[in-house]
């Protein structure tokens, strides 16, 4: 009956994998082994997917190539357990296979992947293996795969000639065949490698995956030298049916030291979104680990105090240029006097400079005669970079950003009446700014740059005005609103952000920026311009909760056009207007 069932001359295809795993020293558990008898009984597949070397390595957007998106990836704090060890060369295969697939954004989700690869696997070379080049959204949000570009040298591009369906069994297939004569490692999208695989260099075969029935290629593969096609093709049912999982966010949260930490938490899987902001300062176990990856250090990341409540002088800077107006100077008018009183005598600067190209005109210039106002001649910027500065707007940045590294201080635009006293403890961070109030597309937050406390020579200021070796004149947004706030992104340590500095009123209503924004709707500046903001839907608050009222449209609300208007205003903004007056002794105006 034995020898009816088996022939020891002959060994079965299971004995044969058995022999082979047992002289190999793996770990992979009877269940596995059983899972195996399973796989067999189906028929064998052939990898047909053809690879080819992208030689242009071309991306969809020739113009994001232009943009200095290199960040150093290679310089951390060392993490034993989850960085490997290489310390002496080994028969491991140094090389990563990452396979994306579809016509889509690389989110930062998938940036994490990627930098989990570099940070924990150290690949000698990192091969991006994709059907499609990722897409970049039209605000240019995700430019996490340029990054890559521009930052890794090791970095090699192939595009994949199949048909098969992303995440499909038969991609798995594909994903696999490039393992099969060297050897390495194959890593999904949606996944992050949370360990050091060191302890399995010995095995011959490991995996884990997120959930091989919903997407079979959402993992990672380990495979050692020597494995052919067909004997990793054996494997392909084991993965579909017994794969170890990786863990989500919230089990990798709870885990604590434990064999089973030990054994099921060697990747991380990224279902829901995250983004910089959500890692940044948070103690969880996961943000510690992406904090790693992003930023190469694991302690929550704040923007820390001087300690001194006069880092930033007690100055106040406006900028005044003649390109504003055809004619020449432009008026200047009512509401910008109560701006420059606001900042002297609510806000409590001691100094107010109007930096400009001509002398303002105006009898409200006139009146600020014997306030502590000096207008200090400056000439409009020619270029940034090399590359011309038209308009208006963009001249005005480049001028408050280099006058605030200069001298520090406090810089607003012309349309921001403070309402409060900028207290002493402000001044003591380096570097001071608002959130944006609207929504931009997929950016998880902006930054409104109308209001800004810095001291001399901010790091933050001098990281910002790098931004600007890629300049866009035909649109403000993206150098004064958006690269500002991936640049916070970036550095979080050089910006304090002050949720309370303004609020930002539009169409006669103001949103206070400790409110959530609203992604499932976006509200630009074009929405504003078109009377489109969703104004109607900004709580109330109280103006004692904030410093500063920003107008965006209109610049001037009809109560604070003229002295009589204030006075016969019942508005918020005439409340302020006479608020200005009372602080700076001007009641007069009002008789």
């Amino acid at each position: 009956m034995m020898g009816a069932t088996s022939n020891p001359r002959k060994p079965s295809k299971i004995s044969r994998m058995k022999r082979r795993l047992r002289s190999r020293g793996s770990l992979i558990p009877i269940a596995v082994m059983a899972a195996i008898f399973v796989a067999l009984a189906v028929p064998m597949y052939k990898l047909y997917s053809k690879v080819h070397e992208d030689e242009t390595q071309m991306v969809d957007s020739e113009e994001a190539d232009l943009l200095p998106l290199y960040r150093d990836l290679y310089t951390h704090e060392e993490w034993p357990g989850v960085e490997s060890d290489y310390s002496e060369p080994n028969q491991v295969q140094h090389t990563v296979h990452y396979l994306w697939c579809g016509q889509k954004v690389f989110g930062f989700n998938d940036y994490l992947g990627v930098l989990s690869i570099l940070r924990v696997l150290q690949p000698l070379k990192l091969v991006f293996h994709y059907t499609h080049l990722p897409l970049l959204d039209d605000l240019w949000y995700n430019t996490w795969f340029w990054e890559l570009k521009q930052s890794v040298p090791n970095l090699v591009l192939k595009q994949l000639t199949t048909s098969h369906a992303c995440g499909s069994v038969d991609m798995l297939k594909t994903a696999l065949g490039l393992l099969s004569v060297n050897g390495g490692f194959f890593v999904g999208e949606g996944v992050v490698l949370a360990k050091s695989i060191d302890h399995l260099k010995l095995l011959p075969f490991w995996f884990a995956f997120n959930d091989p029935k919903r997407d079979a290629t959402s993992g990672v593969v380990f495979v050692n030298r020597g494995f052919n096609e067909h004997t990793l093709l054996d494997y392909v049912q084991v993965i579909m049916v017994n794969a170890p999982h990786c863990l989500s966010q919230d089990d990798y949260n709870r885990l604590e030291n434990s064999e089973e930490e030990e054994n099921h938490s060697l990747c991380v899987s990224l279902a829901e979104s995250v983004y910089p902001r959500d890692i940044r300062s948070s103690d969880d176990p996961f943000a510690e680990l992406a904090r790693w990856l992003f930023y190469g250090r694991r302690d929550p990341i704040f923007t820390v105090h001087s300690g001194q409540v006069d880092l930033v002088p007690r100055i106040s800077h406006y900028t005044w240029m003649s390109s504003d107006d055809p004619e020449g100077a432009k008026e200047f008018t009512f509401a910008h006097y109560i701006s420059v009183l606001s900042a002297l005598h609510v806000a409590g600067m001691d100094h107010v400079y109007v930096h400009g190209d001509v002398v303002p005109r105006g009898p409200w210039w006139d009146e600020l005669g014997m306030q502590n106002v000096t207008f200090v001649s400056v000439e409009h910027p020619d270029a940034v970079f090399q590359q011309p500065v038209e308009v208006p707007s963009h001249a005005s940045d480049v001028i408050r950003y280099n006058v605030l590294y200069k001298y520090g201080g406090v810089y607003q635009d012309t349309d921001v009446v403070w309402v409060n006293q900028v207290p002493d403890w402000l001044l003591g961070y380096p570097t001071v700014a608002c959130p944006e109030w609207p929504s931009y597309g997929e950016w998880p937050d902006t930054l409104n740059l109308g209001v800004i406390i810095a001291r001399r020579h901010s790091p933050f200021l001098r990281h910002v005005m790098s931004t600007y070796r890629y300049f866009r004149d035909t649109d403000w947004n993206f150098n004064a609103v958006l690269l500002p706030y991936r640049t916070y992104e970036w550095f979080p340590d050089t910006l304090y952000l002050d949720v309370f500095l303004q609020a930002i009123c539009s169409h006669g209503v103001c949103h206070p920026a400790w409110n959530e924004i609203d992604t499932t709707t976006t509200t630009t500046d074009s929405d504003i311009d078109n009377d489109n903001d969703q104004s109607e839907s900004a709580p109330p608050f109280s103006l004692a909760e904030v410093r500063a009222v920003h107008f965006r449209k209109p610049k001037t609300p009809a109560s604070l056009s003229s002295p009589e208007a204030v006075k016969a205003g019942s508005d918020m903004f005439a409340d302020i207007g006479r608020f200005v007056l009372e602080q700076s002794g001007r009641t007069d105006l009002l008789e």
